[in-house]
């Protein structure tokens, strides 16, 4: 969503600029945090447990009806929720009470016109009917996005949309899942690995192996549907490479060192 100023004035600005907007002014409002509650009024909203909802609503807007306003007016105000769709009363008694406020004070607030702009790629926010998620877990499906993106569709205010999108959807949440557990894998494999015998037990040092066999195996199958995906690039990316090493040698060790236990092979371990 892009807010205009108050005046239309068009002026070419720096064309150096990143996103130049030709508008005197842009502010623009990021409707992204807001995902998750549009998602919970499109899904739950709509489903069979509607009156039960709305009565648990009701019942939570009579006790807190000050701090209802004022938490809603919070969020609203920083887009962490919006009015595209306001069917349960959370929303309904929130955007009614503001819409009449509003009224009320209207000649006192100086106006802002705003602009709502739609990309217009097609399919490119959602997958194709031929989607199977079983085929997704051994070798990921592409999509238009995968298939035309290359680094010009982020010089447009479309392709950046889209993108960020897409990362504030699910991809920061994904990597991060990805990131925390190979900290996790380097942590647990590190700590049985190396810390000597009279610090730590050996059963905790065997729970460690298998935290990290565990972990290893999630990463390695990751790593094998990024394989499957596209073979020529995977082998173009040497890091690829290092991190099968990485996580299978992370693997055999564990398990080795669980099958022999023999205290006197540490070394092994530690190599």
């Amino acid at each position: 969503m892009i807010i205009d100023s108050s005046f239309y004035s068009i002026e070419h600005q720096n064309k150096n600029l990143h996103l130049d907007s030709f508008f005197q002014s842009p502010q623009i409002a990021n409707l992204s945090k807001s995902l998750l509650w549009t998602k919970y009024q499109f899904y739950f909203v709509d489903s069979g447990i509607l009156l039960f909802i709305n009565i648990l609503q009701a019942l939570i807007i009579l006790l807190t009806l000050p701090l209802y306003l004022a938490t809603f007016y919070i969020l609203s105000k920083y887009n962490f929720i919006n009015n595209i769709y306001d069917e349960d009363l959370f929303s309904s008694i929130y955007f009614y009470t503001e819409h009449k406020i509003f009224k009320i004070f209207k000649k006192y607030i100086t106006m802002t016109p705003t602009i709502t702009f739609m990309i217009p790629y097609i399919n490119f926010v959602n997958y194709s009917k031929d989607y199977n998620w079983f085929l997704e877990l051994i070798r990921p499906q592409s999509s238009p996005f995968t298939e035309t993106i290359n680094r010009n569709i982020y010089k447009t205010w479309n392709g950046e949309a889209l993108i960020n999108f897409k990362w504030n959807a699910y991809g920061k949440y994904y990597y991060a899942m990805i990131w925390i557990l190979f900290m996790a894998l380097l942590g647990c494999f590190t700590t049985a690995a190396t810390i000597p015998q009279k610090y730590i037990n050996e059963e905790v040092r065997q729970q460690l192996f298998i935290a990290s066999i565990i972990l290893g195996f999630i990463h390695l199958f990751f790593e094998i549907r990024q394989f499957f995906y596209n073979i020529t690039k995977w082998f173009y990316n040497f890091w690829n490479i290092f991190d099968i090493i990485a996580y299978v040698l992370s693997i055999y060790t564990s398990i080795y060192w669980l099958q022999t236990n023999d205290k006197n092979d540490n070394y092994l371990i530690q190599l």
